[in-house]
Order: C-alpha cells, then sequence, then structure tokens
C-alpha cells in the first residue's frame, strides 16, 4: 500500500449500510483525521454486489455451453443488450441450464443501464412485490427478460424520469433482508 503526504478529502468507504459496519468503518476513520474528516460516501452497497451479479451472467454464458449452469442473481443490473442476453440464455439453457434474475419491486439498480439505450435484462425475472415493506409475493414473469407486468411495470415514464420513484435502499432488502438505506443508517 502506497501512503502519501498529501491532505486526503474524500474517501469512498467499503460500507455496506449495514448499521454494524457502517459504525466501525466511521470509528476507524475518526481514529486516523480525528476532528478533520474528508467527505465520505460509499457507493459499494450500490454497486458493488451489483458488479458481481453482472460478472456472474457474463460467466455463465461463457460455461453455458460447457456445463450445466444454473445463474441465480438478485438485483442485477441490464449487463448488455438483447444479443447479449439471448445468448447467455440460449448458452445456458444448450446444457440443461436456468438463468433465474430476483428483482425486488422499487429497487433503483434493476433499472440501469435503461432499456431506452438499448440494455436487456436475461430472463426470467422472478418480481420480489411486496405491501409495506413486509409482505412479500413473488411472481414468476414471462420468461422475456423484460415483462412490462413485473419489474420493468415501474420503469415509467421514459428514462430518468422513470428512477424517481424507486428507491436505493430497496437494493439492500432482499429475501426479508434489513439491509438499511444506501445512505448509511437505517431507512
Amino acid at each position: 500500500m502506497k501512503t502519501t503526504n498529501d491532505k486526503i478529502e474524500y474517501i469512498n468507504a467499503h460500507g455496506t449500510s449495514t448499521p454494524v459496519g457502517d459504525t466501525a468503518e466511521l470509528g476507524a476513520v475518526k481514529n486516523v483525521f480525528g476532528d478533520s474528516l474528508p467527505f465520505i460516501s460509499s457507493t459499494k452497497s450500490l454497486t458493488g454486489h451489483s458488479l458481481g451479479a453482472s460478472m456472474a451472467t457474463i460467466l455463465a454464458g461463457e460455461l453455458g455451453n460447457t456445463s450445466k449452469v444454473r445463474l441465480y442473481t438478485f438485483g442485477s443490473p441490464r449487463t448488455g443488450d438483447e444479443a447479449f442476453a439471448n445468448w447467455v440464455v440460449q448458452r445456458v439453457t444448450s446444457m440443461g441450464g436456468t438463468s433465474t434474475r430476483v428483482r425486488r419491486q422499487l429497487d433503483i439498480v434493476p433499472a440501469i443501464p435503461p432499456r431506452g439505450i438499448g440494455y436487456h435484462h436475461v430472463s426470467t425475472e422472478v418480481w420480489d412485490k411486496h405491501v409495506n415493506d413486509h409482505t412479500d409475493t413473488f411472481v414468476i414473469c414471462n420468461g422475456s427478460g423484460e415483462d412490462p407486468k413485473c419489474g420493468d411495470s415501474e420503469e415509467h415514464p421514459p428514462f430518468p424520469l422513470d428512477l424517481i420513484h424507486l428507491k436505493p435502499s430497496e437494493h439492500t432488502r432482499y429475501l426479508g433482508f434489513e439491509g438499511g438505506s444506501c445512505i448509511g443508517g437505517p431507512s
């Protein structure tokens, strides 16, 4: 690790929007910087795990014609265009594998990059609908990757206005996990 004598003005923290982890990390930063804290933010809770879902999708396509692959992702952004999505599904299913992508209602991450610039989800979507943030209902969508009656129904009007009502905090709440907000505390 390289050290510097320059003033540190910004830290992109590891924080994953968990009360224990964020508190511990902030304590460590305060131990180093005292009262002269630099600006701090954390993009990992939105990009880190989502990037992993995209990389798993790419790997599933690469391995799909040589092994039986069962791809499961949660909160994955759109990884490529429609031709890419079809390529992944064709290769995965050619050896008897499956592709399942869970999308939580109001999660902002699966809405990006937008369809309007050519991006397309890999099928099959399972839409995690919920009432009052507690009661989950799982809807198996039509297999197209972009079912207008599932997660895509939240993407209106066209990008970027479709993002206004979506919530980054929903990206941290899959399968009953209460991950908190994506700004470092409970929501």
